[in-house]
């Protein structure tokens, strides 16, 4: 069921919308630009790839085949700043290559801006199925908060939460040590953090004028479902990111507003079928239901 979810949530990657806010139009590392600039040097293919609104699709590799190479932006998270150390603005952003079947390899593109565009620097691959947390630029030093595969997961099903860090010297990206000691994927990583709905599934999203929100601490989660504030208890299950949800207890004030309420509703309904947490660029993604019936919810941080 565990790889079930995990695969239901990598298959759909990775890029519900560019939610970037989007710098000036000229600016050659908005997000749109960076959405349709070229990237090269992904693992395993070294041929340049040209995305066009941060996606680009191969030719199958057998003819008449539905296996195709892909690559995608991971348009949630990117940072700016001087990375190359010559007083210029850079931009550092989230790339994904998925050569076929499992395989989810992520990269980090250090773009730079050359002859007044947008232009890969340097690249670095960072692994395959890995859950983004944040991305930040620090010094001149590119940090970023994620889940990966300890020494004892499987690839499928990443459970080690890590902090790691890059600089640029030479022409390329070097990783550094983060000075942050790793620790296994528990609900308490999401102590100290609210977050909002912002997606009911991968291309459905929540109505702006409804707000449910969701935060957890000791062993119990809480927020409003919309109109009502809730609660209910959490316990973390056998495998790193694994939770179960109590039934839920909420106030009783009625909503005005039926689409409010039916939101309301069917987010109360859903909370007590999640079975794991994770994140997925930068947002926290909840996964829910069993066998056939299963489902993900993505939030942002508020």
């Amino acid at each position: 069921m565990r790889n079930l979810l995990l695969a239901l949530v990598g298959a759909t990657m990775l890029n519900p919308a560019l939610t970037i806010a989007e710098p000036a139009k000229d600016d050659p590392l908005s997000a749109t630009a960076l959405a349709n600039a070229t990237y090269h040097g992904l693992k395993s293919d070294n041929v340049a790839v040209t995305l066009v609104d941060g996606e680009w699709q191969g030719e199958p590799y057998q003819e008449g085949g539905a296996v195709v190479p892909r690559v995608q932006l991971l348009g949630n998270l990117m940072a700016r700043g001087d990375v190359t150390g010559d007083g210029a603005e850079d931009a550092v952003v989230l790339v994904n290559f998925a050569p076929g079947g499992t395989g989810q390899l992520l990269h980090l593109a250090l773009m730079s801006v050359r002859e007044g565009k947008a232009q890969q620097t340097a690249a670095a691959f960072i692994g395959d199925r890995v859950k983004t947390r944040d991305l930040r630029i620090d010094n001149g030093t590119i940090v970023l908060d994620l889940v990966q595969a300890g020494p004892r997961d499987a690839s499928c099903c990443p459970g080690e939460l890590a902090t790691r860090q890059w600089h640029f010297a030479n022409g390329t990206l070097i990783e550094i040590d983060s000075g942050v000691d790793s620790r296994r994927l528990s609900p308490a990583a999401l102590e100290g953090q609210a977050w909002q709905l912002a997606r009911w599934q991968y291309r459905e999203p929540v109505s702006e004028s409804i707000s449910i929100t969701f935060a957890y601490e000791d062993g119990k989660v809480s927020g409003n479902a919309g109109c009502n504030n809730y609660f209910a208890g959490m316990a973390a299950g056998d495998m790193p990111g694994d939770i179960t949800i109590a039934l839920p207890g909420a106030t009783r004030m009625a909503c005005p507003d039926p689409a409010t309420g039916a939101a309301e509703q069917r987010f109360l309904s859903i909370l007590p079928a999640v079975r794991q947490f994770s994140w997925m660029s930068g947002q926290l993604i909840l996964n829910y239901g069993e066998g056939t019936e299963t489902g993900t919810l993505f939030f942002d941080p508020r």
